[in-house]
């Protein structure tokens, strides 16, 4: 699904991807996909925290 909502979001002109998950989800998925890393947030739980990657769609 992520491939096609890339492909769509270029055929759309998009240039960048920008995602943001939980730690204890998927950004390991979206680093396997070629998305990286640029920021974190910290939640109340503890070892927990928001998530936020991007990819260049070029």
């Amino acid at each position: 699904m992520l491939t096609a909502i890339e492909k769509e979001a270029r055929r759309r002109g998009c240039k960048r991807a920008v995602v943001a998950t939980s730690s204890f989800q998927a950004p390991g998925c979206y680093k396997r996909h070629g998305y990286e890393e640029f920021g974190q947030v910290e939640f109340g739980l503890p070892a927990h925290s928001r998530v936020f990657l991007r990819k260049s769609l070029d």
